[in-house]
């Protein structure tokens, strides 16, 4: 590992992963649910964009001015390549936070994103990121974080210890990093093969070793191999953002934000009997042993009234993103949750022909004694959108961007064309990006 890298974890290249946490239309959709106004996404920014996938797909489907960095130069150098495939309108740099942070022709952002890096990165970047975010982002600006939570990851962290400290002492005998984790795994695996107290104290633990044997070592070398690698509870991060004029918006996550999808009864009654904000966040990691939060916060936050809210989400536009066959439920923190089918199979009948539909259309073939139709609707869309089967919008994609996704597509497709590691093509309908298996990429 190179010095330049501060740390974090260069020897292998990142997967090609798409975070649709990062889309404008994400953003505006999650927002709005929540009660809350968006600006104009006219110029954002993404920190440690990895191979740049969801970076380019913002600016093929949007034509917003994108800037970004990842200091590792060969996940920047793929980045430009794409973004040079079909001319768009973006700033890409292979620079350190603190380089880039401290840069003088940058605009101020209505959008900044933060995929993982904020878990990742020293105490010192995340005080250049948190003086940035002060610095540059817009009033009324949105900021993306999406890290690893305390509450999760808890018993985990040893472990982490353990396989960090095995390939720094023994992974030099190794013929790659990718090998000298595969047997830092293996270690832990016959570790716990002894029945160790820890073990049997976090009966889960023996399941989590088994699940690192299935990800890529590209993910598992960034997730956990990095010198900084930091948890953070939700009271710690408002207090990163205390000085920052940020305030909590809502989570990333549209299913997260349907109590009664994630929460039994007796939880909802204790949460909502904790009125502070930073503490009932708290509280739902621990009730849901949450591992990983997604999080919108907002630079003036400005409230939407019951009518704006209502009128803005009736305009949504719907769209069926894949045929994968549903059953009509969804497992939501280790819970299945069934759905009511005459609901589910009335809205994916009516988005069958892949045309466009907004929420209040799919409201009207909600039958009429199932109760309120349009709040059966959104919450169905919120819970469609997290499954993958659906994509939102709020906009007609132009014509321009349509061209701009083909020139995307046809260089993504040549380029990854066996690689199984990239499963996403850009929709200018989706503002970003939807799920094409390779199987399929092989024969467009």
């Amino acid at each position: 590992m190179s010095n330049w890298s501060e740390g974090y974890e260069t020897d292998l290249d990142y997967t090609f992963g798409h975070y649709r946490e990062l889309h404008p239309s994400n953003v505006k959709f999650a927002l709005a649910l929540a009660g809350y106004k968006s600006p104009k996404f006219k110029a954002v920014c993404e920190l440690g964009f990895g191979q740049g996938l969801t970076l380019n797909f913002t600016s093929a489907t949007t034509g917003a001015e994108v800037y970004g960095t990842d200091f590792n130069a060969s996940q920047a150098s793929f980045a430009l390549d794409l973004n040079e495939a079909f001319g768009g309108p973006a700033h890409i740099y292979d620079e350190s936070f603190s380089e880039f942070c401290n840069r003088t022709d940058l605009p101020k952002f209505d959008f900044i994103g933060l995929h993982g890096i904020w878990s990742w990165v020293s105490d010192e970047n995340r005080q250049l990121i948190v003086d940035f975010l002060r610095s540059k982002l817009a009033p009324g600006g949105v900021v993306y974080f999406g890290y690893n939570t305390l509450a999760g990851w808890a018993s985990m962290m040893p472990l982490r210890d353990y396989m960090s400290n095995y390939i720094s002492k023994q992974g030099s005998k190794s013929n790659s990093k990718g090998d000298a984790i595969a047997q830092a795994i293996s270690q832990l695996e016959q570790l716990g093969e002894t029945d160790p107290l820890f073990f049997e104290l976090h009966p889960g633990l023996k399941n989590a070793v088994a699940e690192l044997k299935e990800k890529p070592p590209q993910y598992l070398a960034h997730e956990y191999f990095n010198k900084d690698w930091q948890p953070m509870g939700f009271g710690e991060m408002t207090s990163w953002f205390g000085e920052s004029k940020l305030t909590y918006g809502c989570s990333a996550d549209l299913m997260d934000q349907l109590y009664h999808v994630n929460f039994t009864d007796a939880q909802i009654k204790f949460l909502n009997s904790v009125t502070d904000i930073s503490q009932r966040e708290m509280t739902k990691d621990l009730i849901l042993n949450q591992r990983f939060r997604k999080e919108y916060w907002v630079k003036g936050a400005r409230r939407l009234s019951n009518i704006e809210r209502k009128e803005l989400l009736s305009t949504v536009m719907v769209n069926l993103s894949t045929v994968s066959k549903f059953d009509y439920s969804v497992m939501r923190h280790n819970r299945k949750i069934s759905l009511d089918e005459k609901i589910y199979s009335a809205l994916l009948d009516r988005l069958s022909d892949y045309h466009s539909c907004t929420i209040l259309e799919l409201s009207e073939v909600i039958p009429s004694n199932a109760g309120n139709k349009f709040d059966l609707a959104l919450e169905a869309v919120c819970v469609l959108h997290s499954c993958g089967l659906i994509s939102v919008n709020f906009e007609t994609p132009t014509p321009e961007a349509e061209e701009r996704a083909r020139l995307l597509n046809k260089k993504l497709i040549n380029t990854l064309r066996a690689d199984a590691d990239m499963k996403h093509i850009c929709s200018p309908l989706a503002s970003g990006g939807i799920i094409m298996e390779w199987l399929e990429q092989l024969f467009t």
